[in-house]
Formats: structure tokens, sequence, C-alpha cells
């Protein structure tokens, strides 16, 4: 009897070790295979916040026309899922030449700048909008109004550095209600214009980045856009410090009798055209 106890005992310590290396196996086999598909080397075998991490890259990278802010998570280092930005996120600079620019209910195009930074963010894009004060730089250095893109062109200088992959002077034009506003779908937008100037060495460039943007715009939109204007001549500016950098753009968001909700309406469609441009593939609205 007591050998009869003891071979059972025996048996069932077998069976327990065989399910211990099944199990062993198992988990080795999967984050073998797991490891192989994202390329790790059995030297990070046994991090778990690398198969998050490695997996979520492969998916993102593999994965095309992903919607961003599905796959903008990743791994800390306690191996829990986190929300970051993308490792090769694009970046925008937008300021204002002329910051006193107002719509017709009070709101600025610094108003519309920073709207702007916050619609971009949401299609992964890292946005600076200029905190400066052009008023103050002309007032300290004597300078009239006439000199603002002077002033401006102080701060691009400085922003220069940070190689952004496209800058936007943001302006409001002044003309009819009528020629700068559209229906689309039953809401109300503010109709748009870009300006190159054509004196500039760089013009040629930021030509072809706003005809670009401006095909985008009028494949989806018809109408919301003015179109381009190719400044030169006499009497005009025909720079507007765009010679600084060849991805240096003018806008002309709205006119001077467009409300601000008119305007928000319009970056809504223009910040993933944007983003478009930017990435090279379509995004799709939020």
């Amino acid at each position: 009897m007591a050998k009869y106890f003891k071979s059972k005992k025996i048996k069932r310590k077998k069976r327990i070790v065989k399910c211990i290396l099944f199990v062993i196996i198992i988990y080795i086999f999967t984050k073998v295979c797991i490891y192989s598909l994202v390329n790790i080397t059995p030297s990070k075998f046994l991090s778990p916040s690398l198969i998050v991490k490695d997996c979520y890259k492969y998916i993102k990278d593999k994965t095309l026309n992903s919607p961003l802010n599905l796959l903008n998570y990743q791994g800390n280092n306690d191996g829990k899922l986190e929300f970051v930005t993308s490792l090769d996120k694009k970046k925008v600079y937008i300021y204002n030449t002329h910051q006193g620019e107002e719509y017709n209910d009070g709101k600025t195009v610094v108003d519309s700048a920073y709207y702007f930074k916050k619609k971009l963010f949401a299609y992964d894009i890292e946005v600076k909008v200029e905190e400066g004060s052009i008023e103050d730089f002309l007032n300290i250095n004597n300078y009239s109004y006439n000199y603002s893109y002077v002033a401006s062109r102080y701060f691009i200088e400085n922003e220069l550095s940070n190689d952004y992959d496209l800058i936007i002077d943001l302006h409001r034009d002044a003309v009819s209600r009528k020629n700068s506003i559209i229906e689309i779908n039953g809401k109300n937008y503010a109709r748009l214009m870009f300006v190159i100037g054509k004196k500039n060495k760089n013009y040629k460039e930021n030509y072809n980045i706003v005809l670009s943007l401006n095909k985008i715009i009028e494949t989806k939109y018809p109408g919301l856009s003015r179109g381009v204007l190719l400044q030169d001549g006499a009497n005009v500016n025909g720079i507007y410090n765009q010679d600084l950098a060849s991805n240096i753009i003018l806008i002309e968001l709205g006119g001077n009798h467009n409300q601000f909700n008119e305007v928000k309406n319009t970056i809504d469609l223009l910040a993933p055209i944007i983003g478009e441009y930017l990435y090279g593939n379509e995004i799709q609205d939020l």
C-alpha cells in the first residue's frame, strides 16, 4: 500500500512538472514570436514594457492611414499604456504679423492662431504660436505700423533653428462679406486666401506649398479658397519675410465682416488638410 501511494505521489509531481514546463515553453514560444515580429534582441527578452512599446511601433509603422489618436499609446517603465506623441511628429510655427486684426465680433487673428494650434495638435502636429508682442517691438524701436514685417522678422529669426516643417503668417483680410463667406452643407465658413511674395528668393518653393494646399482644399471644399495671390510689382511688399525660409506661407483667413465662429469652422476643415500635406497621406476628420 505504501508503494502504491508513493508511486501515485511521484506521478502527481511529474504531472505538475510537465504542466509547469508546458507553461514555460508556451511563454517562451509566445515571446520569441512577438520579438521576432518586432525585431527585438534576446538581451531585452525579460523586459515586459518592450513588448508593448515595440508592438506599438510595429503597428504604427506598418498600418497605412491609421487613426493617429488611436495609436498614440506605448508602454511606460511599468509596462502600462500611456498617451505619447509620435516620434516623427511634425512641427508648425504660427505667428501674426498684424496681431491686432479683428473679426466682426472683436476676436483677433491671435485667437485664430491659438484655435488653429488646438486643432492641429489633435492631428499629431506640434504647434508654437508666437507670444511676443509686435506692438511692443514697434514701440520700443520707435517704428510705425508699416514696420510690422520688420518686427515679425525678428521673431521668425529666433525660431528658425527649431526646424519647423511649416511656418504660417496668419492674417485677416479686409473684403466684403459677400467675398469672405461661403456656405457648405448649411454651415457658414470664412473663405481663405494664400499670399506669396514673388520678390523673395524662395518664392517658387513657397508657391509650390500653397499650390499643393490649395489643390486639396479645392478638391474637398470648392470655393472655400479664394486662390493664391502672387504679390509683385511696384508699391507692394513682395517678400513678407518668406525669404527667410522655403516653407513660410501667408494665409488670409476670413475678413473683417466674418464672425469668429465662421473662422473656427474653416480651421476645422483646414487643420486636417495641413496634416495631410505634412504627413503625406489623407487624415480622417475627428
